[in-house]
């Protein structure tokens, strides 16, 4: 396979995603 993804970048990613739902969260809660 020719793309192949370095753990790193998912985790980057993944970490990403997550702090984003967390400010949504906060946005709806606050």
């Amino acid at each position: 396979l020719g793309s192949e993804v370095t753990p790193q970048k998912q985790l980057k990613e993944e970490a990403e995603t997550i702090m984003q739902q967390l400010l949504t969260m906060v946005q709806y809660t606050a």
